[in-house]
């Protein structure tokens, strides 16, 4: 069988010929001399005026625009082709980054726009990003109120947890604790657990104003102070750990519906159906 070359268009046997590219039909075909020699002229043509010839076409097929399987032996084509590959990819790792930054930062507006504010900090292994969900202000959202945990709630600490807010700020955030959920361990005084952050720590809520350094959280209910001794009618609840939203944190979860509001508590509630 015979056919013919796509470059000196004389026909030979087909063992005579190479297929370089993706071609088909008349273009298939080539001879390697012929191929080698075009090679040979574009590459010193390129080498002499880089600036009047394209070097797609010197590693590239035209027609089909594959890169070619045969080269020839010119001692400038092996610096020719590394440099070319070295930039292409060079280019592709750039356009990569870039890719992912701008994906990244699509996704972080997205969310935001949804109420969802990313937030860095730093933990055990360098710097970590979370996610906190962010809503404007809610009216009634004040220190004294319960907090129930409501069926979107599913896991965690705040499993069915009911929670006094014992600090509240638009600006500067949310403190409160964790109400029903005792202790296991045995202490002399009964602790719970009042939340997630600093575990470790312990916490007081108590019902004397005279004790010094408390701050009020509402009406006969008052937060942490120095205690030298406990009177007889003094109430106290201790608590290892409390719970903290940033700014506008808690407001998001509350219209996410997160967090129900039940309402303002006494202190004779707190102190006697918390216990």
């Amino acid at each position: 069988m015979s056919d013919t070359c796509r470059v000196c268009f004389e026909e030979d046997n087909l063992n005579n010929f190479i297929i370089p590219c993706r071609c088909k039909g008349s273009q298939k075909y080539i001879h390697p001399n012929c191929l080698y020699q075009w090679q040979n002229t574009t590459i010193k043509r390129y080498i002499k005026s880089p600036e009047r010839y394209n070097k797609f076409q010197i590693l590239y097929c035209p027609e089909c625009r594959t890169k070619y399987k045969y080269f020839s032996d010119n001692p400038n084509w092996n610096i020719f082709d590394k440099n070319h590959l070295k930039a292409k990819n060079s280019f592709s790792v750039n356009w990569y980054w870039a890719i992912i930054f701008f994906t990244f930062w699509c996704l972080l507006l997205a969310i935001w726009c949804k109420g969802i504010k990313p937030i860095f900090y730093i933990a055990e292994g360098g710097i970590k990003i979370g996610f906190i969900r962010v809503g404007e202000p809610v009216p009634g959202l004040h220190a004294g109120i319960i907090l129930k945990a409501t069926s979107a709630m599913s896991h965690g600490i705040f499993y069915k947890s009911q929670i006094l807010i014992t600090k509240y700020s638009a600006s500067d955030g949310a403190m409160g604790f964790i109400l029903n959920k005792p202790k296991k361990e045995s202490f002399p005084e009964k602790f719970y657990i009042g939340g997630p952050v600093q575990p470790d720590s312990i916490y007081m809520l108590h019902n004397n104003p005279d004790i010094e350094e408390c701050e009020m959280v509402s009406e006969g209910i008052y937060f942490g102070g120095k205690v030298i001794s406990k009177s007889s009618d003094m109430k106290l609840k201790m608590f290892f750990g409390y719970s903290g939203w940033s700014p506008l944190q808690l407001d998001g979860e509350i219209r996410a519906g997160v967090w129900k509001i039940v309402g303002n508590v006494t202190s004779e509630d707190l102190f006697n159906e918390f216990s």
